[in-house]
């Protein structure tokens, strides 16, 4: 562009020191000529200047918008996995908190079984003791009025009578002392 302005003003220079003195008229027909390509000139720059300017402004503009665009593309980006980490790790968060409240339950649960296992136990323990203690005890009033019976049997009757009849009842009671502990046992 500058070459252009300078090649038109040296062309003008030039061509007004190489001129005849005598070529009067030719040299004003040149002068005009020469004005009206320097005027010419300079409107192709000024036009070729704005031309430039706006493309210069317009590759700008395309530049800033590429960049907005890329800008919300990495914001957008950036947004959608740290979105994406946020749930992952609720997940894994709301994994855990189930997991260990799956383990709490477990826990209640064995040591509720533990607790029923062992008053189980201790009730086992108390009707075999019950059942010794008081087998024990029954058995021997039987023995002891077998023992009554069969020695007074010849002398009186009336208390060999009554005898009989409390060994019977403690032979009864025996037996469903024995049922009532089984039956205790099987709803164990």
């Amino acid at each position: 562009m500058f070459f252009l302005i300078s090649l038109g003003l040296y062309t003008f220079v030039w061509s007004q020191l190489s001129m005849r003195v005598t070529d009067k008229p030719e040299k004003e027909f040149q002068a005009k000529t020469a004005y009206t390509q320097l005027s010419s000139y300079q409107e192709v720059n000024t036009t070729f200047q704005q031309e430039l300017i706006q493309k210069i402004e317009q590759n700008r503009m395309n530049i800033l918008a590429r960049q907005e665009i890329t800008f919300v593309f990495l914001v957008g980006l950036f947004c959608f996995f740290s979105m994406l980490l946020m749930y992952i790790l609720f997940e894994q968060y709301k994994q855990k908190k189930r997991t260990l409240l799956a383990d709490a339950h477990l826990k209640n649960i064995m040591v509720e079984i533990e607790n029923q296992n062992h008053i189980q136990q201790q009730h086992i323990q108390m009707l075999a003791e019950l059942y010794k203690n008081i087998n024990a005890r029954l058995n021997y009033i039987a023995t002891s009025i077998d023992k009554l019976h069969f020695s007074t049997q010849d002398t009186h009757t009336v208390a060999s009578k009554k005898i009989s009849e409390i060994n019977s009842f403690t032979q009864d009671a025996i037996t469903q002392f024995r049922d009532t502990i089984w039956a205790m046992r099987n709803l164990i």
